[in-house]
């Protein structure tokens, strides 16, 4: 086995293995129930408003956005998965098509990543002032709204930047990796 070989199989395990972004996921599902239990907590409180429909949509269009977001990379993982029918044929194709899929996977956990991201960013505000409405008192005027929606995305949701942007350094010097060995086969 070749040198080239070797090393797609270490990065391909190493890749496989990393469980770095595995939380990602987790974060999402408690993000999406905190918020679910907020949503069911102020209707209680306040019953139907103008405020919960808005507070509502925004969880189809978070998922919306998510599935949307992962269909690309997701389809590009499929289709190089069959990257094991070249191991027989044709040696440079072989290793083309792992380090393809390698990639293709990298850019699910990166756009998984990227997505959550975003996600935290808009619903954590939201979330923050319907918090806030619950506990505190109701947000009167759409200039109100809006100006707690500034101060909730300036105190809670640029934190989001940098805690999801630890796990992409990681991600990244693989993709550096298989993108120098893909040159060199």
């Amino acid at each position: 086995m070749d040198k080239i070989v070797q090393r797609i199989d270490q990065l391909f395990d190493k890749i496989k293995n990393n469980d770095s972004t595995s939380y990602v996921s987790t974060a999402l599902f408690i993000l999406l129930g905190i918020y679910i239990v907020s949503l069911i907590w102020y209707y209680i409180q306040f019953g139907f408003s103008g405020y919960i429909l808005v507070y509502f949509l925004l969880l189809p269009m978070a998922a919306v956005y998510y599935r949307f977001s992962m269909l690309g990379p997701m389809k590009a993982v499929e289709a190089n998965s069959n990257y094991e029918s070249y191991f027989q044929v044709d040696d440079g194709m072989y290793k083309r098509s792992k380090i393809q899929y390698l990639l293709d996977g990298i850019d699910i956990k990166l756009t998984r990543i990227n997505s959550v991201k975003f996600i935290y960013l808009v619903l954590v505000p939201f979330l923050f002032v319907m918090l806030r409405e619950i506990l505190v008192a109701p947000v009167v005027g759409f200039g109100s709204l809006v100006f707690q929606l500034f101060l909730a995305a300036i105190i809670g949701g640029v934190f989001w930047i940098f805690f999801f942007n630890s796990d992409k350094e990681d991600l990244l010097y693989f993709e550096d990796d298989l993108t120098e060995l893909m040159n060199n086969v």
